[in-house]
């Protein structure tokens, strides 16, 4: 599906003061360092992650290096309520979501014969089902708007096998 209809707060190919950015997993990471670069090139954002004292900081730090505004919103992404609390209070803030990155990731660690049901499935709570809540929270307001940019991130580890590493 695609939701990137129109031309949005992008001004002849540069990211505008306008654009309003959420970064699912953004108070560490790959998460952090995209969001830095999104606020390097002029937007304002909203970090999500579980820990709401890192997400504050990483917020603060990065609205000090960069001047850009920066809240941060705890928000575990295998919860349904937080995913949509996220959305509403950056509506609620800001009256609109233009980009949503997500790159929360977790990785069971193991072989097979080691790695139990219970941890993988801890694993697909995160990597795929927290994407698609998220995904989906942010899909309604940019289908609303007629804009709305969506990018989702894994590490390598998602796309390459490594010894010990079943899940």
């Amino acid at each position: 599906m695609r939701l990137g209809l129109g031309e949005g707060p992008r001004f002849q190919g540069r990211w505008s003061y306008r654009t309003l950015c959420v970064a699912a997993s953004g108070s560490a990471g790959l998460g952090l360092v995209i969001a830095g670069a999104l606020a390097q090139a002029g937007s304002t954002l909203v970090l999500a992650s579980r820990s709401a004292e890192r997400c504050e900081q990483a917020a603060r730090r990065l609205s000090g290096q960069t001047g850009r505004p920066a809240l941060g919103h705890r928000c575990d992404v295998t919860n349904e309520d937080d995913v949509a609390g996220l959305v509403d209070r950056v509506l609620s803030a800001y009256g609109r979501l233009d980009v949503l990155v997500t790159s929360a990731g977790v990785q069971a660690r193991g072989t097979i014969d080691e790695l139990s049901a219970a941890d993988l499935r801890a694993c697909l709570e995160v990597n795929v089902v927290g994407t698609w809540l998220a995904c989906r929270a942010a899909a309604r307001p940019m289908r609303d708007a007629g804009y709305g940019r969506i990018l989702t991130l894994a590490s390598a580890l998602g796309l390459v096998g490594s010894a010990g590493r079943a899940g």
